[in-house]
């Protein structure tokens, strides 16, 4: 256990000359300062025992509650000093610190419902940070070769974060509203936003944001976003019929997918390499599968009878098995995966309900047999898609969980609350 102490922090002899009755008010100041400048360099090696990962995010935290202990203003002007207030309320902090690390090492998860042959995560909660605005997280995506974390918000804004400090490096409005989906090339070191005007907005990254430019053709708000990396490809879709594809080399329009008359609701759309497909979330509860050659529609899939858009849905490459989120907001929720078969026809693999909302995203992990899944609530929930166990999180931090990101050089997820301006971080 990482013990915090108060004793263990301030010397005898600190401890000694800050109850002495000689101690002058001016100079009190400057024996908090060393008093905190020791916790401090205890806490960091706390920290580091630990995970390397919690560290600037405790750090922050536990910086922001001890500032007001030590106000050099507020003690100079002070013609008394209270030694037994101060003590108390240094280690309270304390206390709630070491809360804290016991909280890390209790799983994130329940246990009780466990299947036995089960394979999900260990899910620990590291805290929440603020995302830098008033603004709800609305998409999340990993630059993992710059270590940045990109975030879309609701008014529009795009924001950067260090992945290690998790400090927030620059914010640029790029949209009129909500940012619906965010998207990084890895080969052209550019990330894609789309918003509520009829355009795709393109700005090269470091450690901030420069807009390159913007592609415009679509009559409505895009909402969907797919960058097909070994094609050099960036596909885009709205509400309207058809999905736009873009050159990532120069940046034109090289053509349309036919969608039969068709637009798209949801934010997400997928590759899937083994049948050279591209999946949409269509109107009124469809899936289709387009080939991407030909540009045309090959199957069409009812995934549901209600005329929700489908948030969540991703391609497990290896189990060769179309996801799905379904479901009506306020109504439950159910996973549903298809097997996708030669010439893009899908066969009906297995469904999974559970309580709560609709998904809005899902991650896979241990070679695509376990999802989490956010939707729309202040918990996770994780499923084992061949014991058929779901597993529902304890509350957490947040009030709806709608956005999320494998940070997976970290082994941590990014999760996004839809309605406050916090991210939550857990380690696996």
């Amino acid at each position: 256990m990482y013990g915090l102490s108060f004793s263990q922090i301030l010397s005898k002899s600190l401890k000694k000359e800050l109850n002495s009755s000689q101690v002058q008010t001016k100079n009190i100041a400057m024996i908090l300062d060393s008093a905190f400048d020791s916790l401090l360099r205890e806490f960091k090696e706390l920290c580091s025992k630990a995970k390397a990962t919690i560290t600037e995010g405790m750090l922050a935290h536990f910086t922001t509650n001890f500032s007001g202990s030590k106000s050099k203003n507020s003690y100079e002007q002070q013609n008394s000093f209270d030694i037994d207030s101060w003590i108390s309320n240094f280690e309270s902090i304390l206390t709630h610190t070491e809360k804290t690390f016991m909280e890390l090492e209790k799983p994130f998860l329940k246990k009780e419902k466990y299947a036995e042959d089960s394979l999900f995560l260990k899910l620990y909660f590291e805290g929440v940070f603020p995302s830098g605005g008033t603004c709800q997280a609305r998409s999340i995506d990993m630059i993992d070769e710059k270590s940045l974390i990109a975030v879309g918000d609701s008014m529009g804004s795009l924001t950067l974060y260090d992945a290690d400090s998790l400090q927030k490096l620059d914010s640029r409005k790029l949209h009129n509203s909500a940012i619906s989906t965010v998207k990084y090339s890895n080969s052209k070191g550019c990330l894609f936003t789309a918003g509520s005007e009829r355009s795709i907005k393109v700005c090269q990254i470091s450690e901030d944001i420069e807009f390159v430019t913007k592609l415009e053709g679509h009559n409505e708000h895009p909402r969907a976003i797919l960058v097909l990396e070994d094609q050099s490809l960036m596909l885009s879709a709205s509400s309207e019929p058809n999905i736009k594809i873009w050159d990532m080399d120069t940046w034109e329009s090289t053509g349309e997918i036919d969608t039969r008359g068709r637009g798209i609701q949801g934010s997400q759309m997928v590759y899937l390499p083994n049948h050279g497909l591209i999946g949409a979330s269509l109107q009124n509860g469809f899936i289709g599968l387009y080939n991407l050659d030909k540009k045309n529609e090959v199957a069409l899939i009812m995934a549901q009878d209600l005329p929700s858009p489908i948030h969540a849905m991703i391609y497990l490459e290896e189990k060769n098995l179309l996801v799905a989120g379904l479901g009506k907001d306020g109504c439950g929720g159910k996973i549903k995966l298809w097997n996708i078969q030669r010439g893009g026809r899908a066969e009906d693999h297995d469904e999974f309900s559970f309580d709560g909302d609709v998904p809005r995203s899902i991650l896979a992990f241990n070679k695509e047999r376990t999802l989490i899944i956010a939707n729309n609530q202040n918990k996770l929930f994780m499923l084992d898609i061949e014991s058929g166990g779901i597993e529902e999180s304890r509350d957490i931090d947040l009030t709806r969980c709608i956005a999320l990101a494998d940070d997976h050089d970290r082994r941590r997820i990014i999760v996004g609350d839809g309605a406050s301006s916090y991210l939550a971080v857990f380690n696996y």
